[in-house]
């Protein structure tokens, strides 16, 4: 996947994705990443604050999946799962 069509925002949050997943030795970047790469954002706190959505609660939980993923050494690679996700995203965004 090519990060150059994306938003220099959007690269961002992709490789800090890759980063949480290489931090947590999972081979593959999934959605999950995504999702806790996003709740870093200023936007998506100040989204969950107004929805009364526990923040810390949310990452816990997801930090949870991330122990279920596959493991191991190397360079994790954009999992299928999320190319799918942005493919989904992307297509909605038209």
């Amino acid at each position: 996947m090519q990060l150059k069509k994306f938003s220099p925002g959007a690269q961002k949050v992709l490789l800090q994705c890759r980063s949480i997943a290489q931090k947590n030795h999972n081979l593959a970047v999934e959605p999950e990443h995504l999702a806790i790469a996003l709740l870093t954002t200023l936007e998506l706190k100040e989204l969950l604050k107004k929805k009364n959505v526990e923040h810390k609660a949310l990452e816990q939980a997801l930090l949870h999946l991330l122990s279920n993923l596959p493991q191991g050494e190397g360079e994790a690679q954009f999992s299928k799962r999320l190319i799918h996700v942005l493919s989904s995203a992307d297509a909605l965004s038209v």
